[in-house]
């Protein structure tokens, strides 16, 4: 009985151990690695949109920009980009219209507005599909969505 109370302190302070080595472990630096957006599952609705970083350098590999009917730049918009199976994490635009999507060459790319800001509706698009994306054309990364100002 005594070996087995032994082994089990011994056991207790082996994983006492090694759980504070873990969390003693340090951060890595936030600005080592670009952040990657992450595949989500194109049915989810909980997916969290993310604003476009500012300090990021690597070159964007899809551009979505927001207009209004008169041509002006929408900030708010969350903006969907996704592939022939599944859809990347949601972008807003920012002030100047803009989203942009960091995964590169995606076969069947294609994006949409998920959601206008407060104020706007977002357009039927002829080119639309049934699900309402609209697909990149042939060797282009970029596209200009248009939503209606609603009357305040």
């Amino acid at each position: 009985m005594n070996k087995m109370k032994w082994l089990i302190a011994l056991m207790l302070v082996l994983t006492l151990g090694l759980t504070l080595v873990a969390c003693t472990q340090p951060e890595q630096p936030a600005n080592s690695t670009p952040n990657k957006q992450e595949p989500s599952n194109s049915s989810s609705t909980e997916s969290t949109p993310t604003q476009p970083s500012s300090t990021q350098k690597e070159e964007p590999g899809y551009v979505v920009t927001v207009v209004d009917q008169d041509g002006n730049p929408v900030a708010g918009a969350t903006i969907l980009l996704c592939d022939d199976g599944m859809c990347f994490a949601p972008v807003i635009t920012d002030e100047n219209g803009v989203a942009e999507f960091f995964q590169k060459d995606i076969t069947g790319a294609k994006s949409k507005i998920a959601a206008a800001p407060a104020g706007y509706t977002v357009d039927a698009n002829e080119n639309a599909d049934a699900e309402g994306y609209i697909h990149y054309a042939e060797g282009s990364n970029t596209m200009t969505l248009t939503v209606t100002k609603t009357a305040e």
